[in-house]
């Protein structure tokens, strides 16, 4: 079995070996490895162990002793279960990262071709790349290109995370999930600040162009809102520190509005003191105007007494008049 095994590793590197199957790992965009030799010795191991390890067991099993056969067959067994495993795994990544290569490449060229730097460029956030091209040397930052290797790390970690299933590794792939989960979090979260940035300049632009002075002085305010807002939704899409954003903004709304506060009431102290002025002015008018007319009302009910008190005079001088004229009519 030894033998065989031996035998099978050495034809199997010199067929890899043969194939040349660098060249064809440098055509997929993977770098050259600096040991051409190390593929072919490691399929070749492989091939070793898938030979060696069934014979050890079937040896092992023929001894018939069961203190030593059967946990070393145990072990050889699960060693030859996770081979394929192993395996398949390595697949995954390798099939993985030739597609991210490519697709990274093909996307970076797409975009470098549609414009897509020199439109990024024009806008201003990340500095002059308008007039860059793509592979130009003393770039500090590609638009194309950073899109491009962020489509090559989302490809990557899917193929991470399906290897992770294939060597049963629940926590790895479940890492890789919350991995993949946070990076989209992450872009989508900075591709919400960008767009802030460019509403921003484009509201402040339009404000200087058509405003007066007055308004003109009010655009770096507008934009500065502006890109704060849109930081502050990009910060918490990405879910990064959520107290910490809500209390910074709920502070930055409360020092706007002390600071409103403590400029009108010491820029408008005298306004706000004539405006106390006329109102206690006010008051003292209507409580002078109000004032006759309560004691009008207090003098009414007295001639009225006095009218009665005249009537009753009154009737008793016509009683006396009648006295007498009867008097005068017995005599």
């Amino acid at each position: 079995g030894y033998v065989l095994a031996k035998v099978a590793k050495k034809a199997v590197e010199a067929v890899i070996t043969a194939s040349h199957v660098e060249r064809f790992s440098t055509h997929v965009g993977a770098t050259t490895p600096t040991d051409p030799t190390m593929l072919p010795r490691t399929i070749g191991g492989i091939v070793f162990a898938l030979i060696i390890i069934p014979v050890s067991i079937a040896a092992l099993d023929t001894l018939n002793i069961a203190a030593i056969s059967q946990p070393a067959t145990a072990m050889l067994r699960i060693i030859l279960d996770a081979i394929p495993h192993v395996i398949a795994a390595g697949m995954i990544l390798a099939v993985a990262y030739v597609i991210a290569k490519f697709a990274s490449r093909l996307l970076t060229q797409f975009l470098a071709t549609t414009g897509f730097d020199r439109t990024i460029g024009s806008i201003g956030i990340f500095g002059n790349t308008e007039n860059r091209e793509l592979g130009a040397t003393g770039q500090s930052f590609v638009p194309s290109k950073t899109v491009g290797t962020g489509a090559f790390v989302a490809i990557l970690i899917f193929g991470l995370m399906e290897a992770f299933r294939q060597l049963n590794f629940a926590y790895g792939s479940q890492i890789m999930a919350e991995v993949l989960t946070l990076f989209g979090q992450v872009v989508f979260g900075a591709i919400i600040i960008v767009a802030s940035v460019v509403i921003a300049r484009f509201v402040a632009h339009a404000i200087e162009r058509n405003g007066d002075q007055g308004t003109r002085v009010a655009a770096p305010v507008v934009r500065i809102a502006i890109i704060v807002l849109g930081t502050a939704i990009g910060l918490r899409f990405m879910g990064l520190a959520d107290d910490i954003i809500n209390l910074a903004f709920g502070l930055l709304l409360g020092a706007i509005a002390v600071a409103f506060a403590l400029a009108f009431g010491l820029g408008g102290r005298d306004a706000a003191g004539n405006a106390v002025k006329r109102m206690l002015d006010g008051a003292k008018s209507t409580d002078d105007r109000t004032t006759p007319a309560i004691d009008g009302d207090r003098t009414t009910p007295s001639s009225g007494m006095d009218r009665q008190s005249d009537g009753n005079f009154a009737r008793q001088d016509d009683r006396g008049d009648v006295r007498d004229l009867s008097d005068r009519t017995q005599i």
